[in-house]
């Protein structure tokens, strides 16, 4: 009897439990509290280029599958990403009605207005850039309760007024950018102390530039009136050293692969260069003799008396004995043949005459060296005609 009632009791409690936790997410008219809270946002942005907002439906009931908006596994709204949307208008306070939102990308766009301190509400934050737009008044001091808070920009606005204290709390903040507002008064200490003992990169993140009333504290007490961020805070020195040996092993390196390729491109240039002076005479030979053209090689002090058949014998073994691989070049005893073959040619076709060739041209020649015409119409470099064997 009492299994049956308590399997009774059990049917009985969960259909209410599981009710109860739905009616959790509705407002008192039956609507999801986030639906409802987008709904406010929609309402208070104007849409008119490209119309992205359109989707955005109250009687939906799953907000994950409207445009621009994440979710978790759970279903619950964790991003709002509408940058460079052209959206204008003002940003309603019911977006601190998202208690799981974590990323809220708004730059870039229009939008005008305060900024709700209603955002002070959205304890799981990481992500908040409202840079690009045209906020108004001062940047509200609800953002030191963000204490999750990793990325903050609110540069390019028009945002007055001091630097919240509560700023002080954001101990977990690596990216933080005010630049380009109309701030003034001191910076809080939090830019100057916490950021430094912590070694995050905010004098390289963090920029105040472009605020001309904003005052630093340092010890010398300076207000700035020009836009050198945290020069004065004695941060610039801390954050300088922490970044001063990347800065240079990084210069090194560049400078080293700049050299190294530079001495490569030299040297490949003196090796084409070698290549190119050295084998123009042989490379020009070659031209020549594929031509048939050879008797430009021949010295005008010759006169003409020359046999053809010969200049192309000897030119044919000169190009031999210029073969890159040695299996392709004659050897030496070789070359000494074919020249005694060519001069035993000649011997045995001189006629008693002596000197006379082809179709009865005279021939002299100077057995005295000195002797020969130093004017020639061709010269050729040495060649060196067989390398190491």
């Amino acid at each position: 009897m009492m299994v049956m009632l308590k399997s009774l009791f059990l049917l009985v409690l969960l259909p209410l439990v599981a009710v109860h936790a739905t009616d959790s997410l509705l407002s008192p008219k039956g609507v999801n509290f986030e639906v409802a809270a987008l709904m406010s946002v929609k309402n208070k942005l104007k849409d008119d280029g490209l119309h992205v907002l359109d989707g955005w439906d109250i009687n939906s009931v799953d907000p994950c599958t409207w445009n621009m908006v994440g979710c978790s596994a759970e279903g619950f709204v964790i991003s709002l990403e509408m940058a460079s949307t052209g959206l204008s208008g003002t940003l309603s306070p019911s977006i601190g009605n998202l208690p799981h939102l974590r990323t809220m990308l708004l730059q870039n766009n229009y939008i005008s207005g305060p900024v709700p301190p209603e955002i002070g509400k959205l304890s799981e934050l990481r992500t908040l850039d409202l840079s690009g737009n045209q906020f108004v008044g001062e940047i509200p001091s609800s953002l030191g309760f963000l204490t999750r808070l990793s990325y903050l920009r609110l540069n390019k606005n028009r945002l007055s007024g001091q630097i919240p204290r509560g700023v002080a709390n954001l101990t977990g903040l690596s990216f933080l950018d005010l630049s380009f507002n109309n701030i003034s008064g001191p910076a809080p200490r939090i830019l100057a102390k916490d950021y430094r003992q912590s070694c995050l990169k905010l004098y390289v993140h963090c920029s105040l530039a472009g605020n001309m009333f904003l005052c630093t504290s340092s010890l010398q007490q300076v207000c700035m009136n020009t836009s050198k961020p945290l020069k004065d805070a004695n941060l610039s020195r801390k954050s300088g050293d922490q970044h001063r040996w990347p800065i240079a092993i990084a210069v090194g390196v560049i400078c080293t692969f700049m050299i190294s390729v530079a001495l490569i491109a030299c040297w490949v240039y003196w090796s084409r260069w070698r290549v190119h002076s050295t084998s123009y005479g042989i490379v020009q030979v070659r031209t020549l003799h594929e031509e048939k053209r050879l008797e430009v090689l021949v010295d005008r002090g010759l006169n003409g008396c020359f046999e053809v058949e010969e200049l192309e014998k000897t030119v044919e073994l000169a190009l031999q004995c210029t073969q890159s691989h040695p299996n392709q070049r004659p050897k030496m005893s070789e070359v000494v043949n074919v020249l005694e073959g060519i001069v035993g040619q000649e011997g045995n076709e001189e006629e008693p005459q002596g000197g006379s060739i082809g179709e009865g041209r005279a021939c002299s020649f100077s057995r005295n060296y000195n002797e020969v015409h130093e004017e020639s119409s061709f010269v050729i470099e040495a060649i060196e005609l067989s390398g190491p064997r």
